[in-house]
């Protein structure tokens, strides 16, 4: 396990690449251009400059995905050990795992959707999963054995729905052990919220649609051990389920930080589940600003890549509403905030 001065040439890199990242004046020019090819124009001014080499405007996704490709390797190289590389992609790991097991359920190939930026190897996860001995990464293992113990304990077969539950659930189990491996407070809570938001939105959409509650309950992701689990327990939910959704969310809104707490005082006014949904991700990020407090440690690479992660989807929102023609007023309401 690295020590804080290992991370000083890793954060060093971060720091650097932050200064080059995108801006909401990027953002702005991409948005209010006349066209597509225009809108494309401003990648040549921004950090996607080297992804974008004899490609037209209409590919700009190709740019997008060789941007992430490259956010990837450079993490990949800078980190000085595989602890916070394998917390960072491990949700791909996760990913491809459902894919893979939901095409063993159906027979539906899924190869070009499974993700080649996770810590290990879809087609070994593929023969893993089919019952063939191999060699894979251990939280992996841990999890097909989780779920294959769930579908043969699951007397109606295993559904689509059930398979998410599993591995998110377990998702969660191994993210949280890892982030102890940090050893680091800020990545533990960082890993708390995401816990936290995950079980906020299944709890609305199970009361909105009108589902029993012991079904609610059963979606809400919790780890076994209490040191593990968000600050929104499953006793908790267990004892708002029943109240009306404005008396539940008076009580949960306690539990989240100031500005927490204005996002769903919005959403007790406006009722936009969409909106809902930005504001919490713009609330992960908020948190993760915070980092750039950070001298040096594993929390600036965490940042770096989530940053990263929501410029590129706030252009590739970008692009496609410029390749529709959308109007840009319709575009801006979709954006996120950067990092």
């Amino acid at each position: 396990m690295s020590s804080r001065d290992d991370y000083l040439y890793a954060s060093g890199v971060v720091r650097s690449l932050e200064s080059r990242s995108l801006s909401y004046n990027d953002i702005e020019r991409m948005v209010d251009a006349p066209d597509l090819a225009s809108a494309f124009k401003v990648f040549h001014d921004t950090d996607y400059f080297d992804n974008v080499q004899d490609l037209k405007p209409e590919q700009f996704l190709l740019a997008l995905d060789e941007d992430l490709k490259q956010v990837f390797a450079r993490i990949r190289e800078m980190a000085p050990d595989e602890e916070i590389v394998k917390f960072i992609f491990m949700r791909n790991d996760f990913r491809n795992m459902k894919l893979l097991y939901k095409e063993a359920l159906n027979g539906k190939n899924i190869d070009e959707h499974l993700s080649a930026m996770g810590n290990e190897d879809p087609a070994k996860l593929k023969r893993a999963i089919a019952g063939e001995k191999v060699s894979i990464l251990p939280y992996c293992q841990r999890a097909i054995d989780y779920v294959r113990k769930r579908v043969e304990d699951e007397s109606k077969g295993a559904t689509p729905a059930l398979l998410e539950r599993w591995f998110d659930r377990k998702y969660f189990k191994e993210y949280s052990d890892q982030a102890k491996v940090l050893a680091s407070p800020f990545i533990e809570d960082f890993v708390r919220l995401q816990l936290d938001i995950a079980n906020l939105k299944t709890f609305i959409r199970g009361k909105l649609m009108a589902l029993s509650k012991e079904y609610i309950i059963s979606e809400i992701l919790y780890n076994e051990r209490p040191d593990e689990a968000g600050s929104l327990s499953l006793e908790f939910f267990t004892s708002v389920v029943n109240l009306p959704l404005d008396e539940a969310l008076a009580k949960i809104r306690m539990y989240f930080s100031v500005k927490g707490q204005k996002v769903l005082d919005q959403y007790l006014s406006d009722r936009s589940l969409e909106q809902l949904e930005r504001n919490l991700e713009n609330l992960e990020l908020d948190y993760l600003r915070t980092a750039k407090l950070i001298d040096r440690g594993p929390e600036l690479i965490l940042a770096y890549y989530y940053g990263k992660r929501s410029n590129i989807r706030n252009t590739r929102l970008i692009m496609t509403g410029q390749a529709n023609q959308l109007p840009s007023r319709e575009v801006k309401k979709l954006l996120r905030e950067l990092y």
